[in-house]
């Protein structure tokens, strides 16, 4: 989607489009109305909303409501330190998922800033297959979502509340994957800790 202000540098995602193509994918970047045009001829494989800064409305809700219904996958992926969630709820609370504002930080588990977060606790699911550590940059606690793929140590807070416990960065509620941090995914970031698996095992999750 490009049709929400979606604040995204297509350079620094050069990894996540090269993962995609080179596993015999194709990339196309369009509104939302498109995507129900496109659902008359076939289903793409997946629908990908990076940090909008405008509202979806009613009919394009509709269309995503109607798409992931008929098993299109929808991967909704916003930083915290970009934009409002607002904008991105608009959407998410459709499937029963709120990416909260307010960033999570920890004390001791982090990469060298307090905001780096170190992720070591992971559900079992398809996305962090092989993954043991992923490093997030500035993430969102998601509220929500049938599963709690990957969540916070107990020393974690976010910085809303002030309040410590586990907090879940990346849910999933069936077909629909949220992920409260973007940077994560970018070049050069990817290469730290375990998060190029993880974003080989987002692209064959895409595929499949």
């Amino acid at each position: 989607d490009v049709s929400h202000g979606n604040l995204f540098t297509y350079e620094i995602l050069g990894t996540l489009w090269g993962k995609l193509v080179s596993n015999g994918l194709k990339i196309l970047f369009a509104d939302i109305i498109s995507l129900g045009e496109m659902m008359a001829q076939q289903i793409p494989k997946a629908l990908i909303v990076i940090c909008p800064s405008t509202s979806y409305d009613s009919y394009e809700i509709s269309i995503v409501r109607n798409y992931v219904d008929l098993g299109g996958k929808l991967i909704l992926i916003y930083d915290p330190s970009m934009v409002s969630s607002m904008f991105i709820n608009s959407l998410a609370q459709e499937f029963g998922i709120y990416f909260s504002d307010g960033y999570l930080y920890d004390l001791k588990n982090n990469y060298g800033v307090y905001r780096n977060i170190v992720l070591r606790r992971f559900a079992e699911h398809s996305l962090v297959s092989n993954v043991n550590e992923l490093t997030l940059f500035t993430a969102a606690h998601i509220y929500g979502g049938k599963l709690k793929i990957a969540t916070t140590s107990n020393d974690s807070y976010l910085s809303l509340t002030e309040m410590a416990g586990s907090y879940s960065p990346i849910v999933a509620a069936d077909n629909v994957i949220a992920i409260g941090d973007l940077t994560f995914l970018l070049d050069p970031f990817h290469d730290i800790s375990d998060n190029d698996m993880f974003l080989d095992n987002l692209v064959k999750f895409i595929k499949a």
